[in-house]
């Protein structure tokens, strides 16, 4: 995974990644989509996806893209994110999610309604399965931003991915103070990359900032 991550050329994002983007009502940027979707191809089959702060589900669902056996778990309490013109044609959000999980998915996409500090209450595993890739895309104050990062190690494999979206633009300065506290506290993770902006700035598909990190509970890894 590490590997891909560092080669991966934000430049060449293929139409299938685009065309996935018409299917949902898109948060994101056709390379995340692509990013997603080939980092999860590595996961082990006792392993699992999951991401917290899934909104309309085009991250979730892009985890599961070409990754049929892969369980792929999201995280959303859907509070405040119901105006109009966001639900429209649907009451709500949450049912928008449901649409498209079921539109676009085989049955391994699934989610919990929760807040994201109730949902790691207590917890060592999602329903069994360590996670090998996680997302935080919730709220990005410093506070909220940095204990989605601390409470999900408690889920995570020996080895994981760790993604951090909106890592540019408004939200960037809170999220990377987050992330650097976390990366001086915690000598298991270590930063693999931030994906350019100027990808984004030219043709928008990494949308607002993407940032890899790397879990590692091996000593011998902490330097990547």
């Amino acid at each position: 995974m590490v590997q891909f991550l560092v080669e991966f050329d934000e430049n060449q994002i293929e139409e299938q990644y685009r065309d996935y983007l018409k299917q949902v009502r898109p948060m994101t940027g056709a390379g995340i989509v692509k990013i997603l979707s080939k980092t999860c191809s590595f996961i082990d089959e006792d392993k699992c996806y999951l991401e917290v702060g899934t909104y309309r589900g085009s991250t979730l669902i892009a985890a599961s893209l070409n990754n049929p056996n892969l369980i792929c778990f999201g995280v959303d309490n859907f509070e405040g994110h119901n105006p109009p013109e966001c639900c429209h044609p649907f009451e709500t959000i949450e049912e928008g999610l449901q649409d498209a999980i079921a539109r676009l998915t085989n049955g391994n996409v699934k989610y919990f309604k929760s807040d994201y500090r109730k949902f790691f209450r207590g917890i060592d595993s999602v329903d069994g399965k360590k996670v090998e890739v996680y997302l935080y895309d919730g709220s990005h104050t410093i506070e909220d931003q940095y204990w989605g990062l601390k409470l999900a190690t408690q889920v995570l494999a020996d080895e994981a991915i760790v993604f951090v979206d909106d890592s540019f633009m408004d939200d960037g300065p809170a999220v990377w103070s987050a992330i650097n506290q976390i990366l001086s506290e915690d000598e298991r993770f270590s930063l693999i990359r931030e994906f350019s902006p100027e990808a984004y700035k030219a043709h928008g598909d990494l949308w607002c900032g993407f940032v890899a990190l790397r879990f590692s509970n091996k000593s011998e890894a902490h330097n990547v």
